[in-house]
């Protein structure tokens, strides 16, 4: 396209405005601390399992625990709290492998649980055994 002197027509880009940037800003650090406690819930979680294995008796395997669910839960006081579910496999004999899962919701432990060949295990808060660390 060209102008009335026949020069080639140049485009500007529009400014996006503050508005825009805002926004921008906003889904960024909204971002960052999603992956924040994200973080923190994973070392909770891992934690939290390690003693369990240890009070348990069993070897928890790789040593690690794997995000496998995420959601939104109200907890006991009827706020609405972002769930994450972590797998993690673990040996009670060191010849077969088992699995068992941590659940975290909000900012505490929700429960451990291990599918033992006994049975599954399941400990929750207040059981009398604190396997969570607070936030």
């Amino acid at each position: 396209m060209t102008n009335e002197t026949g020069a080639p027509k140049r485009t500007t880009l529009a400014y996006p405005g503050p508005m825009t940037t805002a926004i921008a800003l906003a889904v960024i650090v909204a971002t960052l601390a999603l992956w924040a406690t994200s973080l923190r819930a994973r070392e909770q979680a891992l934690g939290a399992t390690k003693r369990a294995c240890r009070e348990l008796g069993v070897e928890l395997l790789d040593e690690t625990v794997e995000l496998s669910g995420l959601g939104v839960e109200r907890d006991v006081a009827g706020r609405v709290r972002l769930r994450r579910r972590y797998n993690f496999e673990f040996t009670p004999d060191g010849h077969t492998r088992h699995l068992g899962w941590a659940v975290v919701l909000g900012a505490r432990m929700d429960s451990l649980q291990f599918d033992l060949p006994e049975g599954l295990t399941i400990i929750e808060p207040g059981a009398g055994r604190d396997y969570g660390v607070r936030a």
